[in-house]
């Protein structure tokens, strides 16, 4: 969807239904799974960003509390970047996969990655690239 809207200036944003054109597309083209590629990596990107930013910040926000029981502004917004930054951080492979799963039926079948699942791309990517 995003690169129907940027491979067309005439048509700068899209309406509901581009949407279903483009899933009415895939799924006869590449087939019904095709609207499920990558669910896997962006279920463990979710899981990872989600759980390490709200963990983290509350974390953090409880080192903060002064004597009163209570946390400045300015403790919340360093505990906001701080949590952010890691847990985007630590979920990068993740969003990396993600990616490369969405994007892989646009490839020749000869330049495809083939990932069948979040942990194999994370795996694969772990062996080929490093981190």
């Amino acid at each position: 969807l995003q690169l129907t809207g940027e491979c067309n200036p005439a048509k700068p944003t899209l309406r509901a239904r581009d949407i279903w054109l483009v899933a009415q597309r895939l799924a006869v083209t590449e087939g019904p799974g095709s609207l499920y590629r990558g669910i896997s990596a962006a279920w463990l990107r979710q899981a990872t960003f989600g759980t390490l930013r709200h963990g983290g910040y509350g974390v953090l926000e409880a080192a903060g509390k002064d004597a009163r029981n209570q946390v400045s502004l300015s403790w919340r917004l360093l505990s906001g970047l701080v949590s952010g930054s890691i847990s985007a951080l630590l979920a990068n492979p993740a969003d990396v996969v993600l990616i490369r799963m969405q994007a892989d039926g646009a490839w020749p079948l000869a330049h495809r990655r083939g990932y069948r699942h979040a942990l194999h791309g994370l795996w694969s990517v772990w062996r080929g690239e490093g981190w």
